[in-house]
């Protein structure tokens, strides 16, 4: 629903494509098409507010999170699909993109 890609053909040999070149698309695009909520999250039950720690505890790892939600997404903002790709080929450790390059 976010744009990203679409859809070509049903069943067998089905599969997708970019919307817009590698190059066009963020990672920050791609994190927020996936609905992620970040990578931590609060404990689902409430502590114990007469606990010293319990009591205090969301408000400082609330405070902790949103700086580093917030450094993660300035991070996937400088990145693109093409960015991660370039990367894989650049440290292939099979060596297949070199031999596949020679072939092309």
């Amino acid at each position: 629903s976010a744009g990203l890609v679409s859809v070509t053909g049903r069943g067998p040999g089905a599969g997708w494509t970019m919307t817009r070149p590698a190059e066009a698309i963020s990672l920050s695009e791609v994190y927020d098409a996936l609905g992620e909520t970040g990578p931590f999250a609060l404990h689902a039950h409430d502590p114990n507010p007469e606990c010293t720690v319990g009591a205090g505890i969301r408000p400082v790892l609330g405070n902790i999170y949103a700086g580093v939600l917030d450094a993660m997404a300035r991070e996937l903002r400088t990145r693109t699909i093409a960015d991660v790709l370039d990367e894989i080929l650049a440290n292939d450790p099979t060596g297949l993109a070199a031999s596949d390059a020679t072939r092309s």
